[in-house]
């Protein structure tokens, strides 16, 4: 295949192009017929067309900025079309596969974004806590925790905090009488702190906030409900009020987001397997599709 030569243009030449085209394009003058289209480049069998650099202009474009965004333009469409033209030329077998992949890919993404909005028009996202529980109680051979959880309070506090034996004796204690005096402290002293052991988290998070020996995490869960540590610089106090080990079964809190993932994603199954088997069969029905 020959490919001619590209006609260089100066940084004069190409100035030249750009305010011409800035004249032309913001000129306001009446777009004409498809067929008589305003030709801007060519690269072989490729035109570049005066319309398609209009679509691409900012409305509010200065006309020295929209002189530079027009040769970029140019230039960049002549290299990916120069580029493009030389690959298909130069591929040859493995052009046919890759054609092939294209179109897959093309019909791939149509059907997603079908799906995509037939999801979001017609599927129900309710889901209640009975349902939850209904799910969680079915497959709880499915919910075995591959990690140690646990609930638990704790405070890291700054050594040089006057008041911290004090803290230390309410926070063992852990009486409700004494709430509002602890959260008080911590919030205003703290460093860190958690005082709502109502959640799960896991022990590795936990190891992030505090210097835990982790090497026997069962062990130390077992063996602990209240740990101080002290270093140099902070004081570490955790109180743990429930704990969960590897192979158990996970609590239904700890899995109520995931239970309901899996719910919407077996709707979401059923809906797209609903709507392909309606659409087959109204197309079967219309004469529209036939086994020979």
């Amino acid at each position: 295949m020959h490919y001619p030569k590209i006609r260089r243009y100066s940084m004069n030449g190409k100035l030249y192009i750009g305010l011409f085209l800035t004249a032309l394009l913001i000129s306001g003058c009446k777009k004409n017929n498809p067929s008589d289209q305003r030709l801007v480049a060519r690269v072989y069998d490729a035109y570049l067309t005066a319309e398609e650099i209009e679509q691409m202009l900012p409305p509010s474009i200065t006309p020295e900025d929209s002189t530079l965004l027009v040769n970029q333009y140019i230039h960049t469409w002549a290299k990916d079309q120069i580029v493009v033209s030389k690959a298909k030329y130069n591929l040859g077998d493995d052009l046919k596969e890759l054609e092939d992949l294209v179109a897959q890919y093309r019909k791939d993404l149509l059907k997603h974004r079908y799906e995509e909005l037939y999801i979001n028009q017609k599927l129900d996202t309710a889901i209640s806590d009975q349902q939850i529980v209904e799910y969680y109680e079915n497959n709880k051979p499915n919910f075995e925790l591959k990690e140690n959880i646990l609930k638990a309070k704790y405070v890291v506090i700054n050594n040089q905090v006057s008041g911290i034996s004090d803290l230390e004796k309410k926070f063992s204690k852990n009486r409700e009488v004494d709430r509002d005096w602890i959260f008080g402290f911590v919030s205003q002293f703290a460093t860190q702190y958690n005082l709502a052991d109502t959640n799960w988290i896991r022990f590795n998070d936990l190891l992030k906030q505090l210097p835990l020996n982790d090497y026997n995490q069962q062990q130390f869960l077992s063996r602990n409900k209240y740990v101080k540590l002290t270093d140099s610089a902070q004081t570490y106090l955790l109180l743990i009020s429930e704990y969960k080990v590897e192979d158990d079964v996970s609590p239904l809190p700890y899995v109520k987001n995931t239970i309901k993932s899996i719910i919407l994603n077996q709707r979401k199954l059923e809906l797209l397997a609903s709507m392909e088997k309606g659409l087959v069969e109204d197309a079967y029905d219309k004469g529209d599709f036939e086994i020979y």
